[in-house]
């Protein structure tokens, strides 16, 4: 599997704690990426994810019913990661 870089990254200060993370990729889609005491899964140590269109707006990913998928490992990420990068590129409303 291909190796990913955040395009962003945050240290959450308490109460929130935890990280957040952006992965952008070429075709303008966003992966947000997160893990803190009120992710969901974020209290066992796993991820929860987002994937965002040029705009901001909620894209659905396979499989997930509802804006975020919570409780996923590192190569759950990673995973969702290459579906994002594969989507097909989209420009942005105001373009």
């Amino acid at each position: 599997m291909r190796n990913y870089a955040p395009s962003e990254c945050t240290i959450n200060p308490a109460p929130m704690g935890g990280v957040s993370m952006i992965f952008s990729f070429d075709n303008r889609y966003r992966l947000s990426v997160v893990l803190h005491n009120f992710s969901y899964g974020g209290k066992s140590g796993l991820f929860e994810v987002a994937c965002l269109d040029p705009d901001s707006h909620f894209v659905p990913l396979s499989g997930v019913h509802g804006d975020v998928e919570g409780y996923c490992t590192m190569q759950d990420v990673l995973a969702r990661c290459a579906e994002v990068e594969s989507l097909p590129a989209k420009s942005s409303v105001g373009e």
